[in-house]
């Protein structure tokens, strides 16, 4: 869940339908005033524990605080993404786990009179991820469901399939060197077209760099997506390479 607080929301509604261009929204928007005018801020508390079998709530950062000036800077050209808080929520389907999640999430920092929580709702047998977004002087707050090709499975913990692609590739670092150095210049190449790798590592490669810098670049994604694609493309390279990469793509597969 992305939870985002914006002022201008021509801008916002934009910038959703370029980031989820694919996607189907169906936005439910409200609003609401800061609590203090001049420093204000909205925060999500996740300090009561609500107990849900099978779920877990895992906030990315404390506190889930969003600044007032932060959102009202959305926008310029210095600023071109919504301020956001992130939270994963998926469930762990190897156990028993309930249905449906309607997790309660009180906001601090907000006018009295304004809404004062809201839900995290997640059903098992969807594939839909929620953002609930808020934006302003009134500032506004929307849920938006988003649906099609870039929706995220609930069932995927993001930084665990991260790490389930870094030990695959550290359980077979070895060979993966050595096959890379056998056509170094080729798949420099191939990874560097599809933006596997930067400049600076095409123009120096060696095997170590590049697997390096595949897996650093995972550190940076937040989406199952994304993730998807990243992984996507340098299977691509390796059937495009062809003779033993075949192999390797069958290993990541």
């Amino acid at each position: 869940m992305v939870f985002m607080v914006v002022q201008n929301i021509e801008v916002f509604l934009k910038h959703l339908k370029k980031k989820y261009s694919n996607a189907e929204l169906e936005p439910d928007y409200f609003q609401f005033c800061f609590l203090d005018p001049m420093n204000g801020f909205v925060e999500l508390d996740l300090t009561e524990q609500q107990q849900y079998k099978g779920w877990t709530i895992d906030p990315r950062r404390i506190p889930l605080r969003i600044r007032k000036r932060d959102a009202n800077l959305y926008g310029i050209r210095q600023f071109p993404r919504p301020p956001c808080c992130k939270v994963t929520v998926f469930a762990d389907t190897t156990e028993e786990v309930e249905k449906y999640l309607s997790y309660c999430v009180p906001l601090k920092g907000v006018d009295p009179d304004d809404v004062k929580e809201i839900y995290i709702q997640r059903f098992l047998e969807t594939s839909n991820v929620s953002e609930t977004t808020t934006l302003p002087q009134r500032h506004i707050a929307s849920a938006v469901s988003i649906k099609g090709q870039q929706t995220v499975p609930i069932q995927y913990d993001i930084r665990k399939l991260r790490q389930l692609i870094v030990t695959t590739i550290n359980n077979n670092y070895a060979r993966l060197n050595d096959l890379i150095e056998t056509s170094l210049r080729e798949v420099t190449n191939e990874f560097f077209q599809v933006q596997l790798i930067t400049e600076s590592v095409k123009n120096k490669p060696t095997s170590e760099k590049i697997l390096k810098e595949f897996t650093s670049g995972m550190e940076w994604i937040d989406y199952q997506s994304d993730m998807e694609e990243r992984c996507k493309k340098f299977l691509e390279v390796c059937q495009k390479m062809g003779g033993t990469f075949l192999l390797v793509s069958k290993t990541f597969k």
